[in-house]
């Protein structure tokens, strides 16, 4: 089911592309953002799947993105991000054996390289701050730290284990809205949150904020 969604929203992103374009709204933006992303859940904050107990931190997100008007108010938006996750805590859970103690547990940071394809919509306005309505589909691909636990038996014989997690992957649609600030005419600043989900066993949240810089005109 969820692929088919998302075979969807990839038509209806194409078609807009081919329906909407036009020379005479040709128009071309770079955006630079930075902002902080919530853990993905399914392994981050449930415990039925999050086998090793073990929990990171929310990210710092890095992101760059093209525009290209499609229309006055319509633009195409590919987008990648990289997002950073610190290692926060491990906390066994479960039976547990009495004589076996949890001497220490450290672990690498995660992380997630993020591909978008992205329709914003920007409604009509005469003030410098424009509103902006987000849609589109993403591929998520999630690196997850290696953690190191130190265990002893009746606080001797110490014996360190080592827990990796495979690599996964997952389709998103994501849904978002935002603001823009004109500052100058080649510079705006924008601030946007933002929810993707494959409906399944997975989402996201981030907030970030950023600029635009508006690069080929040919209006």
């Amino acid at each position: 089911m969820i692929h088919k969604k998302i075979v969807f929203y990839i038509s209806v992103i194409i078609f807009q592309f081919l329906f909407f374009t036009s020379p005479a709204y040709s128009q071309f933006n770079i955006a630079i953002s930075a902002g902080t992303n919530s853990p993905s859940s399914y392994i981050f904050n449930d415990p039925q799947k999050n086998k090793l107990d073990a929990y990171w931190k929310s990210g710092f997100s890095v992101e760059a993105s093209g525009e290209y008007y499609i229309a006055d108010h319509l633009i195409l938006s590919p987008a990648i991000e990289y997002i950073y996750y610190k290692f926060n805590h491990y906390s066994p859970s479960g039976a547990q054996i009495p004589e076996i103690i949890l001497e220490s547990a450290t672990g690498e940071g995660s992380y997630d390289l993020n591909f978008f394809a992205l329709v914003k919509f920007l409604p009509p306005t005469k003030s410098i701050f424009q509103a902006e309505l987000i849609t589109g589909v993403g591929y998520i691909i999630t690196n997850f730290g290696k953690i190191t636990t130190v265990t002893s038996y009746l606080g001797s014989n110490k014996t360190t284990n080592e827990f990796t997690f495979e690599n996964e992957s997952t389709f998103v649609h994501e849904v978002g809205l935002g603001i823009r600030v004109k500052i100058l005419r080649q510079l705006l600043i924008r601030f946007n949150a933002s929810y993707y989900s494959n409906y399944l066993d997975k989402f996201y949240t981030s907030v970030t904020g950023g600029i635009i810089v508006p690069l080929i005109f040919n209006n």
